[in-house]
This record gives structure tokens, sequence and C-alpha cells, in this order.
């Protein structure tokens, strides 16, 4: 039999109906950072400049648009309720485990409108922009089906003719990889916007820790490269 992990209790601030409203934000940081320094003190805890093991732990994207019904991409799952379900069972291990965990890096899905894979990076023969999920290969890139638009060209400092080039040169790519085709996302996770700040319960957890353990638990920007697609993942 191996040795029991210990656990800690839940922090009284924690409510998991929080996880499951799309509206929950951390109210008052001072308040939650003295609780955090309080329950330091009560269950005798180290800071992670201490710890003689190591454990990060990498949180992927838990984003208002990925998790509420109102997201652009609400990840519901079988229930109906898998992305809010699973804020409440990632606050609580954070929690249970806040004595063992070094480190969390939450990573940010950031976006800006033009970018190859947003319905504006693209122009149909008749001028108007391709829709959401719509699947573009290269060989329509090839008829002209859909061509690079000039505005994004001009954002990025490039010629036209070049940025057409560089889409028809993608879309070959993943051709050639034999698993993916260009698709064409909803608007999603878009910098500035709510559907790109972090669910309420896992900031939380994540300053609560900050503070009760002095971690600095960083935030990881990715996709706002304008140039690379997101993959969507064949079933």
């Amino acid at each position: 039999m191996g040795r029991r992990i210990s656990q800690l209790p839940i922090p009284r601030h924690y409510d998991k109906a929080n996880a499951y409203k799309f509206d929950y934000h951390v109210g008052d940081i001072l308040e939650l950072q003295q609780q955090a320094t309080e329950w330091r003190k009560s269950h005798q805890l180290h800071y992670v400049s201490s710890d003689t093991v190591k454990i990060h732990l990498l949180v992927v994207d838990v984003q208002f648009d990925f998790s509420f019904p109102d997201g652009k991409l609400y990840v519901g799952g079988r229930s109906g309720s898998g992305a809010m379900d699973d804020h409440d069972r990632l606050a609580r291990f954070i929690y249970h485990y806040l004595h063992l965990i070094t480190e969390i890096t939450f990573t940010m899905d950031t976006h800006l409108p033009y970018q190859i894979f947003h319905p504006v990076a693209h122009l149909c023969q008749d001028g108007i922009h391709p829709k959401p999920m719509t699947i573009i290969s290269a060989d329509d890139y090839h008829r002209g089906k859909y061509r690079a638009n000039p505005v994004m060209a001009f954002q990025l400092g490039m010629d036209p003719v070049d940025l057409n080039k560089q889409f028809t040169y993608y879309c070959e790519q993943l051709a050639a990889s034999g698993k993916y085709q260009l698709t064409i996302w909803p608007y999603h996770c878009l910098l500035g916007s709510r559907g790109h700040r972090l669910v309420g319960v896992m900031e939380e957890a994540r300053l609560f820790h900050s503070f009760a353990r002095g971690s600095v638990n960083n935030l990881e920007i990715k996709g706002d490269n304008p140039f690379v697609v997101v993959i969507r993942l064949r079933q």
C-alpha cells in the first residue's frame, strides 16, 4: 500500500455554485489575500521556495468562451455542463493539494480578429467572408474560390499577392500532413473581450494559491500568431 497523500480542507470562501456562474469574478482581492495569509498560518504552510519536490500544474484555456453556454465555443460534453463541472473539480483539486503544488501555469487562448482561421482573413469570389466552420482546402485557393483579404495584408505590411501565396502554401502544408484542412472558426477568445477572461473560480484559486504559497502562477498567452491555424481534430 502506498502512502496516502494528505488533503487540505476547502477554504471557506469557495462556493461550488460560482463554478456555474458566467458573471462570477473575484471581488475584493485584498480580502482574498488576507484569507490566504490566515490559511497559510492556520495550516502551517511553507512558501514554495522551500519545496524540495517541485510540482507544476498546467491548466489549459479555462476561459469564458470555452466554459459557459454563452461562450463562442462552449464545451458542454455529454452532460451539457461538462466545462463547468470541470471548473468545480479543478478548483477543489487546487485547494485540496495547495500545500503540494509549487506552481500553476494557466494558458490563455488569445486571438485578434485578423488571423488565418477567422472569417475576415478570407474573401469568397463574391467578396463576402466565409462562414464559421467552413473548411478551406489548398485546391480552393488554387481555383480562386477564396483569396486572402487585402485588408489583412495591409495590416501586416505585406503585398496582397504575397499574403495569398502564404495562405495557399499553408493550406498545402496542412494537406501534405494528411490529417488537417483549414477550419474557419467562430471569433473566440478575442483579446480584451469577456470571452478571453479566465473563469472566475479559476482566477480565484490561482490568486489564493499564489498568496498562500508565494508562487507566481504565470499566465501563458498563446494563439496570437496571424499565420498559425488552430488544429481541428478529427473524430
